[in-house]
Order: structure tokens, then C-alpha cells, then sequence
């Protein structure tokens, strides 16, 4: 273990190597996420945007920051790893200003439990939350942080700054709460697809698929394997679909606990894309053993009513998925 500066946020961080094939970095800004030895091929570039993309998702576990090509020669070694490219990391960074104050206040809300409560980040910490471009110099860094202090402070009033020294300490305004409450009810600010299916060997291609066909939407996958927490599933389950604008469930491959989910978000007023595999769909059941468990394998008579999305393939599936997505107001 040695300490080294972060690749994307440039700050201090513990720094692991992993049986020289990946290196593992624990940082106070990034948190904790990997990357292939042969070097970062993400490139210097792009390290705004992926230092912001996982400040805003610490709650994703085991992130290997890289390509499909790097994921390919790690993924027998480390199954656990869960792959984020740039196409994710692009779908993920606001493309306006606006979008940026958006995101800004929503994590600010979700770091209050009543309203008041101090929030305290480093300046580190401030630069990814603000999306600030730290490929300059010092002060261009520190006009930027005048810049966005004097909007949401002095011009917006949607905080209180108390100090801003060593660490920041803020806290939203009742002008904060209510322009916070305008952006959550305006579904067009949430981006998150819960993604409700099988989760096993034998539809791990199925499952990139349907991330694949999310992130080419501009939306964000949230897959509840993936997530780090030290609470009941399920009750982190309903928080998850709740917090989702969408959910897509897949029955290609049987799962109850699908439907059950499906069913949640249905209930909340939420959008629910089905997909089946046509294969699986139209399969005929001729056996006498085959026909036992029949009702077991076919998709529930209440889902066939309505319209699913059938796909032949994982590229059929992919780009059916978002463009259905994207025609979803």
C-alpha cells in the first residue's frame, strides 16, 4: 500500500496493486474503484468527468473504470468486477449548465436529514460536485469555485455558506428546498433505470445488454448487485425503484422476485418496459416434462397481456431498449 495522487481528482490516495494485472485506488474524493496495470487508457482528457462520475455513484461497488477490451482480460480472474466505460461515464455528465446545478442540489439533499443540517466536503470534494474542469491552473480552479459559490450563495440564495477554509460547510435555504422539490417533481431530471431480472451466469450477456441499451439512452443503470449497502435487501430494493424513473424486467429466465418488483414500481405510477427473448417466448413445450413445468417457464399470464419487447439477439436486444427509451417523455 502506498500513497500516490488520484488519476482523476489529483488528490492524495492509498494506491493497491492487485497481482499485477489490476490496481486497486482508495480515494477520499473518488472513492474506492480500479483500473487495468497496463496504464489508464481513459486518458487525462476525460478526468473531469470520470472524477465526477464516481463522486456522484460511491455507492456503486467493485467499479473498474476502463474498456471493453481491458474488461475482457480481467473478468474470469475478477467476476465481481463491474465494468463502467465512458460511454457510461458520457451518459452520466450534464450537458447543460442547468443540469449541472440540478445535480449539485440533489446530492445535497440526499446528505440532509432534516432540514438545517450542516453539510461539510472537502474542496476536493466540491470540484467533482460542482463538475469543475481541474486540467488548468490554480487560480482558473478558484474562479470556477467563486463562480458556483457566488451563484448558489449569493445570487440563488439556495444556501447558507458558513465556512469555507479548510473544508466547506454549507446548508440549503428554504429557497434551496423548494427549488429542490420543483427538480424531483419534474421527471425529466431523473435519469436512474432500476433493472429487475435474473442475475446468474447464464444471463450475464443478457444483463450488459440491457446496461448497454440504457447508457446509449443517456440513462443510468442501477442494478441492485452492484450497489454497496449494510441495510435489508429489500427495503433497499423499494428505496432504489422508487428513486428510478423507469424499470426494465427481463423473463427471459424466470424470477418471481422480477415480478414482484415490477409490480412495486407499477404501483408507484412508474414506466415498466418488459423484455423477453423471442426464443424464449414462442418456445413450444412438447414433452410430457417440458409441460410440467410450463407454467413455471412462460411469462405470467398478466405480463402477456401487455406489450413486451421481444429481441433475438443482445445487439437486438441493446438497440431496441434505447430507442424505446428514448421515445419515453
Amino acid at each position: 500500500m502506498s500513497n500516490i495522487q488520484c488519476p482523476y481528482c489529483k488528490r492524495n490516495t492509498n494506491f493497491d496493486g492487485h497481482t499485477n494485472i489490476i490496481y486497486e485506488y482508495n480515494c477520499s474524493v473518488c472513492g474506492k474503484f480500479f483500473l487495468y496495470n497496463s496504464g489508464d487508457i481513459i486518458g487525462k482528457e476525460n478526468s473531469k468527468k470520470v472524477s465526477s462520475y464516481l463522486f456522484y455513484n460511491q455507492d456503486k461497488k467493485n467499479r473498474f473504470v476502463g474498456t471493453n477490451e481491458e474488461y475482457e482480460k480481467i473478468k474470469n480472474i475478477y467476476p465481481e468486477m463491474n465494468l463502467i466505460t465512458m460511454d457510461e461515464i458520457d451518459a452520466f455528465w450534464p450537458r447543460t449548465f442547468s443540469e449541472k446545478i440540478t445535480c449539485i442540489l440533489l446530492w445535497l439533499e440526499t446528505k440532509t436529514s432534516f432540514p438545517g443540517e450542516i453539510v461539510t466536503i472537502t474542496h476536493g470534494e466540491f470540484q467533482s460536485l460542482a463538475f469543475m474542469n481541474t486540467n488548468v491552473s490554480e487560480y482558473e480552479i478558484d474562479e470556477q469555485y467563486r463562480f458556483y459559490t457566488n451563484y448558489l450563495y449569493h445570487h440563488k440564495k439556495y444556501f447558507n455558506l458558513i465556512t469555507e477554509e479548510k473544508n466547506i460547510s454549507l446548508s440549503l435555504t428554504p429557497l434551496g428546498y423548494e427549488r429542490i422539490e420543483e427538480l424531483q417533481l419534474d421527471k425529466r431530471n431523473n435519469k436512474k433505470v432500476f433493472v429487475s431480472m435474473a442475475f446468474n451466469d447464464n444471463t450475464a450477456n443478457t444483463r450488459e445488454a440491457i446496461k448497454n441499451g440504457i447508457i446509449e439512452a443517456k440513462y443510468d443503470a442501477t442494478l441492485i448487485d452492484e450497489i454497496i449497502h449494510n441495510k435489508q435487501i429489500v427495503p433497499e430494493m423499494f428505496r432504489l425503484i422508487r428513486e428510478s424513473r423507469l424499470l426494465v424486467m427481463d423473463i427471459s429466465e424466470p424470477n418471481y422476485g422480477a415480478y414482484y418488483e415490477a409490480g412495486y414500481a407499477q404501483g408507484l405510477g412508474k414506466e415498466v418496459i418488459i423484455t423477453c427473448s423471442e426464443e424464449r417466448f414462442y418456445k413450444k413445450y412438447e414433452t410430457d416434462e417440458e409441460k410440467k413445468y410450463e407454467k413455471f417457464l412462460k411469462p405470467h399470464f398478466d405480463i402477456a397481456q401487455k406489450q413486451i419487447l421481444l429481441w433475438r439477439d443482445t445487439d437486438d436486444l441493446t438497440k431496441k431498449l434505447s430507442e424505446w427509451i428514448k421515445a419515453i417523455e
